[in-house]
């Protein structure tokens, strides 16, 4: 006799099979952990027909007030105890019966509740009368996470439906596809509708409606793509987190209280180059700085990391130096390379795969074949994809600048803009597109959230420590939890966002431009992919301009969000403007009559960030311009009626006219200017000719901490027709019409010497190396080497290790005094204003204006010439003294005759009265318009 049951206990009958009447073990322990009465076994032998299968009835009695406190081990053992009964029983009645029924594919074997009922048999089996429910997620305590959603939607992922003949169908337990399979497609959609075993009904996951109709086309309703589409990610995520996005272990963080070691300039002449193993100084977040991890994502290419050290140069001692001297090819092991080609390979064919999967699930509201979801997506769709891995992979090939990498990758590339350009096409879908994306920490993947068994963990902002008073252990010390807590992620502060999918895709076709603008410069014969690089490069603009026309509906529905847009809101503002206007009719108006009025309130000055000048340096780093100037065709200087007289090159310009540049080293250069028109840090700015693509100007801006800080430095670049087997030919323009000397490598005629371009010596490894070395290296070096330096005397050779000192401190007053006159007052010209510079040099000065007017004060404070200059002091720049010696001068009678005063000039009074007329050179909106 079965015990008694508590009113808080409930009983589940089931019917298994005497095979089946032994409990494996961990069954047996999960079920003695779950029951809280005695459970009781009575065997009854049921007559059946033909063999007449041998019937057990069992009882389980739980306690249901300890059922949810179970662990999810005896919720799994006791699934695949009564999992194991009823696929008995079911191929007991296939191979009674002679037939075979259409059972879908199970991850954890068929479906849990569903019934079964062998042949011959005159009982129906009962079925569980509950489904078995996974443990749910935890709820985000921000409203704004895109879980919160999911969660209110989540019965549709997971939920078991009844089908009407009273068997429970757990679609959850299906397998996906691979995606490698030819029909993974049609697959995916079948995934949709799930078919009872017992009365082959079909029902619809997304709505739970009996006999849904379209089965295994997707188009039964909104909730059915969702689900599919969920399916498809859950997939996608499970191949893509084999590698990326691992939770962090606590054994890979950084020891507590260690901090990197970093290499000093060791100031023999020898930190110059690139490569030398000498750093440039700290950059600060500043004009001109350039730092790799103020946005990782932006500057450089993913490719180069494993070859380039943390400063983009050539790392000492990694290419080796061969015996006569070469660089060395360091040796590479075949195998593992193409190992991990194949698995690239592989990787790319999936992820094509699936992108032309997902784009076919997502709203296509231009189509000819429309339905109601492709209008009214299901609410769960936008943040299912935001949870899954697909937007970081898209990312990543947005981010990738390198042009052989789109050929080698088109047919994903031509998926990748096919499904940004169906993300622009619904309202539903645009925030995948528009909107900043939230990083991601770690993920273990959108199917393991789900089933609660995973987690998808935000990146944010680590939290500041917490001093406070510590009792016995003195004043304003941290306590220990504080210390330990200090920088580590904070997950309640802010979530970090990444760049939108939209800005990187702009990045990338700025970079397609440039290639198609430069490829048509040259003769591209078809050959290596040409033919077909250009054609991506054609649809990757294509794809820009179509995104970008959905730009406004975008920015719109944000409007709309704020309440910005809102009838009543309008309203209500037109008629405060309207009282406005009627009070200040009468007397006492402001500005105008004798009565007293309020005084007027001035518009509050515009100041800008150090992110506001990193995303207009960004704006005006490119460009490809007519820099020759039109000539008649009998002129010797000319060359197809175009002469380049402001270029220091033009001579070697003219002459190679006539060549013609190898078809390697042209698309070489091509690819390289496509790279460089995404990837220049802050503070460098490039022109290039667009019918030449050879000829180059560049200005670099002084970084800030140092002595070259806000100036605007000149330089003429030109390819030769060897390149890239030889380095560029770079060319200083700002020189104070060749009077001055700005660094012991930047002599006053204009001469750069670096061991990268080879007028330096250097070891091999400093030197160019021959289709590795590039051009934005050379730029780089320029910047952090030479202008970046806060002590330019020691690059001289022989001069010892870099550090303050006096005489250093005198050379840079003289570099104050040469840089405030030519590389600021300089530029600010009338003749500047609609020069091929003039944008740069308004939005620098009205960006960093304030600032650069206090640093010149303060160098005035430490130099009294500053406010006294005079053109003498021009032979005083690249040396230490402060006073030019002056050679005595005599009358006829032989008497000493001091020398004529020159007129002097307060180089700081004059620097604030043109940076208010550099003001005027652009108007605001042009100024916010570099900030969109």
């Amino acid at each position: 006799m079965a015990p008694k049951r508590k009113a808080s206990q409930k009983v589940i009958e089931v019917s298994i099979s005497d095979s089946d009447s032994d409990v494996p073990p961990p069954a047996k322990k999960a079920r003695s952990t779950r029951a809280t009465a005695a459970e009781s076994k009575s065997k009854a032998k049921s007559a059946g027909k033909g063999k007449g299968a041998k019937k057990d009835k069992e009882i389980i009695t739980i306690d249901e007030e300890d059922e949810a406190d179970s662990g999810l081990k005896a919720d799994e053992a006791l699934a695949h105890r009564l999992q194991a009964a009823e696929d008995d029983a079911s191929s007991s009645k296939k191979a009674q019966q002679g037939s075979t029924s259409t059972a879908p594919r199970g991850r954890r074997g068929a479906s849990a509740g569903s019934s079964s009922r062998a042949s011959g048999s005159k009982s129906k089996p009962k079925v569980v009368q509950e489904p078995i429910i996974l443990p749910a997620p935890p709820v985000p305590s921000d409203s704004k996470d895109p879980k919160c959603i999911i969660l209110e939607y989540r019965k549709i992922l997971l939920h078991s439906y009844k089908c009407g003949c009273g068997s429970w169908i757990s679609e959850k337990h299906f397998e996906s596809p691979e995606f490698k399979d030819g029909k993974a497609k049609h697959l995916f959609l079948e995934m949709g509708a799930v078919k009872c075993d017992s009365c082959e009904k079909t029902t619809c996951r997304g709505c739970g409606e009996a006999d849904a109709g379209d089965e295994g086309t997707g188009r039964h309703c909104a909730g059915q793509r969702a689900v599919i589409l969920f399916e498809v990610l859950n997939k996608l995520d499970a191949h893509y987190l084999q590698d990326h996005l691992r939770k962090p272990s606590a054994s890979s963080s950084h020891p507590k209280g260690r901090k990197k070691k970093v290499s000093k300039p060791r100031g023999v002449g020898s930190g110059v180059g690139y490569g030398s193993g000498a750093t440039h100084p700290s950059f600060h977040a500043g004009y001109g700085s350039y730092s790799l991890a103020e946005d990782e994502n932006e500057y450089g290419s993913d490719d180069d990391e494993d070859f380039f050290d943390e400063h983009g140069f050539y790392p000492p001692g990694k290419a080796g130096v061969a015996a006569n001297g070469a660089p060395a090819v360091p040796e590479v092991d075949t195998t593992k390379l193409n190992a991990v080609q194949q698995k690239d390979e592989e990787n790319d064919e999936i992820l094509t795969s699936a992108l032309d999967i997902i784009h076919s699930l997502l709203p296509q509201p231009n189509s000819m074949n429309t339905a109601i979801y492709d209008f009214l997506p299901h609410a769960i769709l936008s943040p299912l994809l935001q949870l899954s891995t697909l937007p970081d992979q898209v990312a990543s090939l947005l981010r990738n600048d390198s042009v052989s990498e789109w050929t080698r990758r088109s047919k994903l590339y031509f998926g990748m803009l096919a499904l940004l350009a169906r993300l622009g096409e619904s309202e539903g879908t645009l925030v995948e597109l528009y909107g900043d994306r939230w990083e991601k920490k770690y993920s273990n993947g959108l199917g393991e959230w789900v089933e609660g068994k995973g987690d998808i963990c935000w990146e944010r902002k680590s939290a500041p420590a917490v001093v406070t008073d510590v009792k016995g252990k003195g004043k304003g010390k941290k306590r220990k939890s504080d210390a330990d807590t200090e920088g580590q992620p904070n997950e309640d502060g802010e979530v970090i966002l990444a760049p939108s999918l939209y800005t990187l895709l702009r990045r990338l076709v700025t970079q397609a431009e440039a290639f198609r603008k430069a490829a048509t410069t040259g003769s591209f014969d078809g050959t290596d992919g040409d033919a077909e690089l250009i054609g991506l490069c054609g649809d990757i603009s294509t794809a820009g301009e179509r995104c970008k026309g959905m730009l406004e509906v975008w920015e719109g529905m944000k409007k709309r969000a704020a309440g910005e847009m809102d009838g009543g809101e309008e309203r209500k503002e037109e008629a405060e403007e309207e009282d406005q206007k009627e009070k200040g009719k009468g007397k006492g108006k402001t500005g105008k009559g004798k009565g007293k009025g309020k005084a007027v309130v001035e518009a509050p000055v515009r100041t800008y960030s150090d992110q506001d000048y990193t995303t207009a340096c960004r704006a005006l780093a490119y460009d490809s311009i007519d820099l020759s100037t039109p000539t008649s065709s009998s002129d010797p200087s000319s060359s197809n009626g175009r002469s380049f007289p402001t270029h220091y090159y033009s001579t070697s310009i003219n002459q190679s006219a006539s060549s013609n540049r190898p078809h390697g080293g042209f698309v070489h250069l091509a690819k390289e200017l496509a790279v460089l028109s995404t990837s220049l840090p802050p503070g460098i700015f490039l022109r290039v000719d667009e019918a030449r693509i050879d000829v180059i100007k560049c200005v670099i801006i002084g970084p800030s901490e140092g002595p070259y800080e806000g100036g605007l430095f000149e330089f003429d670049i030109f390819i030769p027709l060897q390149y890239p087997q030889v380095s560029p030919n770079v060319w200083l323009r700002t020189t104070g019409d060749n009077k001055v000397r700005f660094n012991p490598n930047l002599y006053a005629e204009g001469k750069v010497c670096l061991s990268i371009l080879g007028t330096w010596p250097g070891s091999p490894e400093e030197m160019w190396q021959p289709n590795k070395s590039t051009i934005l290296q050379v730029l780089i070096s320029l910047q952090s080497m030479i202008l970046g330096t806060q002590f330019p005397y020691y690059n001289e050779p022989g001069f010892g290790k870099p550090h303050d000192s006096k005489i250093s401190r005198d050379y840079n007053s003289n570099i104050h005094l040469a840089n405030v006159k030519h590389a600021m007052l300089g530029w600010c010209a009338d003749d500047k204003k609609d020069g091929i510079w003039g944008d740069v040099i308004a939005m620098h000065f009205a960006f960093n204006g304030p600032s650069i007017v206090s640093t010149v004060k303060g160098w005035a404070a430490k130099d009294a010439r500053m406010k006294a200059w005079t053109p003498i002091f021009n032979t005083m720049s690249g040396t230490h003294l402060l006073q030019p010696y002056h050679y005595p001068q005599y009358d006829r009678q032989g008497k000493v005759v001091d020398p004529p005063k020159a007129d002097t000039e307060n180089l700081v009074n004059s620097l604030v009265a043109a940076l208010d007329k550099v003001k005027e050179w652009r108007t605001q909106e042009f100024l916010e318009g570099l900030l969109a």
